[in-house]
């Protein structure tokens, strides 16, 4: 089962290193189970990192406006069913994300998406509690069979709306929630937030991971109610993370538009009850990538070389590989393009040359960037 989280960073959750407590059931599963202290996506916003999850393909190669390959078809025909609950937009059918499910749903929650032609991109009624909902009234119908079950939302993802850590703070000029009209006021420049209204976004998005957290948690005690805790393996990630303090003043609280480690590197926790992993925590860089192709092993089923640019972690997780995984970024939505190389110690980011029509960054980013992540984790001093 792999349950992605939208828009989640890797270091605002306890287990982690985050000082609030926005992510106590998470935090339980990576101490009954594995955590990557550096799963890298392939791409800073969702639709081509997504695509390049279920493809297990790099973004560059995985997406295309269109996903033409996954491998969840390869599941799908070993026999093992499959089934998705997403919130749309871009997880979403009309950009073929459906290929290879037996099962697919998707309802819109609280981010919206509009056609051309005004319309709603996908049904509405959706939301954190009916995609958890849905997919566990799935899990107790299917509970005896091989089976593969996305679950995706985008609770995490702007608006942010929960306020569990910011009921103490100045709101300032904004009301009680960080809505799709602030954040597009900021991408405009028409808003510029001071420090104290900084810190209160910043706690209102906190407040989002752990509504996020309780849901997991509820998904948890349902797989104990139907006795498969001790039989499903659990994989928990997100897609991308989020720019909260950005060197991009009008790109806060917002993603798609660098290659910082902010935006791309994501959680990334594995259970699997038939493992001895109990606490492990793996401190070599891992690609998203990598984790239907580990889904795959641990059903059983064979993925051939030429499906996939990823591996399985289950050789890394057994001692059986020494090589070094080098994570290809890529697949900028705002600004230039650029595309990234990035190891354990270094980042090497590059501006290509494109014909496409790009929006501004303030400041312009450099050609080409080089990192020092071991002395310079923060990427300040190219």
């Amino acid at each position: 089962m792999l349950v992605l989280l939208d828009t989640v960073r890797a270091d605002h959750l306890g287990s982690y290193g985050y000082e609030r407590p926005t992510s106590p059931h998470l935090d339980a599963l990576a101490a009954e189970g594995v955590r990557f202290e550096s799963a890298l996506a392939s791409a800073p916003w969702t639709l081509p990192s997504v695509a390049a999850i279920l493809a297990g393909q790099y973004s560059e190669r995985a997406w295309n406006g269109f996903l033409t390959k996954s491998l969840v078809e390869d599941l799908q025909r070993a026999g093992v069913r499959t089934a998705a609950f997403t919130e749309g937009v871009f997880v979403s059918e009309r950009f073929g994300f459906d290929r290879g499910f037996d099962a697919w749903s998707e309802k819109e929650g609280n981010l919206p998406m509009r056609t051309r032609g005004g319309g709603r991109a996908a049904e509405p009624g959706g939301g954190i509690d009916h995609t958890f909902a849905a997919a566990e009234a799935w899990l107790a119908e299917n509970a005896d069979v091989p089976f593969f079950l996305l679950i995706h939302t985008y609770e995490p993802h702007a608006p942010y709306t929960h306020r569990r850590f910011a009921e103490d703070l100045d709101p300032g000029r904004l009301g009680e929630t960080f809505s799709l009209r602030d954040l597009q006021a900021l991408r405009d420049g028409e808003l510029e937030l001071t420090e104290g209204e900084l810190r209160y976004v910043t706690a209102l998005y906190d407040g989002d991971l752990e509504r996020t957290d309780r849901a997991l948690g509820g998904l948890l005690e349902t797989l104990e109610q139907l006795d498969l805790s001790n039989r499903v393996a659990v994989i928990v990630t997100s897609d991308h993370g989020e720019d909260l303090d950005s060197r991009y003043a009008r790109n806060r609280f917002d993603h798609g538009h660098a290659l910082r480690d902010e935006l791309m590197k994501v959680p990334l926790v594995l259970y699997d009850p038939a493992r001895d992993d109990s606490g492990r925590v793996v401190e070599a860089p891992v690609r998203s990538i990598d984790i239907l192709p580990t889904v795959a092993e641990l059903l059983g089923v064979p993925v051939p070389e030429d499906h996939a640019d990823g591996r399985s972690l289950v050789g890394l997780l057994d001692g059986q590989e020494q090589d070094v995984r080098l994570a290809l970024l890529g697949q900028t939505r705002w600004g230039p393009r650029r595309v990234g190389l990035r190891t354990a110690d270094h980042k090497y980011i590059h501006t290509v040359p494109s014909r496409r029509e790009e929006t501004v960054l303030e400041p312009s980013p450099p050609r080409r960037q080089l990192y020092d992540l071991g002395a310079d984790p923060g990427e300040t001093r190219n």
